[in-house]
């Protein structure tokens, strides 16, 4: 699925912030979240509230923060590997206040997620979704794209569980025309 630009293929919110980093194997790499202006695009795009105005730099590197320690707990080769640190940042943002629904002026219609503090509680919705993934039971269900220069984790509902690629008309598809290429030589 993509809203204003972004692509968000994962299945989980928190998966879709560590898909932030595009192309994290690659040398060109980029970060998604690379200032303010960045941050508040993508809390828009995920439906999280976000503040009108600027949010200053020491906000975007928390929420890089967050993203890289929910990549570290999660990810499929380093999950086996826990550091106190990343429980610790995962956990702080989980403690603060979440979003709350709000109903709309007609009190009948669909709800809005605010809060006082938007981003602090855009970071908690987060990491809160991070340790229902970490703790849930699904965890196992978490994979890596398996397109070599895709680093996109995704959680595979699947029924058989395997599930290879993030997005089967992207990597999927670049990955079988690739395969059947080098079958043709």
């Amino acid at each position: 699925m993509e809203r204003d630009g972004l692509r968000f293929r994962s299945g989980r919110m928190c998966l879709d912030l560590t898909a932030t980093v595009v192309g994290r194997y690659r040398a060109d790499k980029t970060d998604q979240l690379a200032d303010s202006d960045d941050l508040i695009r993508w809390l828009r795009a995920v439906g999280l509230p976000h503040p009108r105005g600027r949010v200053t730099d020491d906000t975007v590197a928390q929420a890089r923060e967050l993203r890289e320690a929910v990549y570290r707990l999660v990810h499929p080769t380093l999950r086996h590997t826990v550091d106190p640190e990343d429980v610790a940042v995962v956990n702080t943002w989980a403690a603060l206040p979440d979003v709350a629904p709000q109903l709309a002026g007609d009190a009948r219609s669909s709800y809005q997620l605010a809060a006082r503090r938007p981003v602090e509680a855009a970071l908690s919705a987060l990491a809160r979704d991070a340790v229902l993934l970490l703790a849930g039971g699904i965890l196992a269900g978490v994979r890596e794209c398996a397109r070599a220069d895709c680093s996109v984790m995704f959680l595979d509902t699947s029924r058989p569980g395997q599930r290879r690629w993030c997005d089967m008309a992207a990597c999927g598809n670049q990955a079988k025309a690739r395969r059947h290429r080098a079958q043709l030589r």
